[in-house]
């Protein structure tokens, strides 16, 4: 089996603090249109921060996107 990529080499551009994908409040990375969500954003490892983040996530990602329907 094969080990998991470091996000580093994943997405270079993306900016990773402490060994975690760097995100605001609404999940948004350094990378435009690119959101973040559980484990990768930081601890605590938690199912139902997991969860709650996945949906702001989303939500974030559909405004993101129909503002470029605008």
């Amino acid at each position: 089996m094969k080990n998991a990529i470091p996000m580093a080499e994943l997405v270079p551009v993306l900016e990773v603090l402490n060994g975690h994908i760097k995100a605001d409040i609404n999940m948004k990375t350094s990378l435009e249109g690119c959101f973040a969500a559980g484990d990768c954003v930081g601890l605590p490892y938690q199912d139902i921060k997991a969860a709650g983040q996945g949906n702001v996530a989303a939500l974030s990602a559909i405004s993101y996107l129909n503002s470029k329907n605008e």
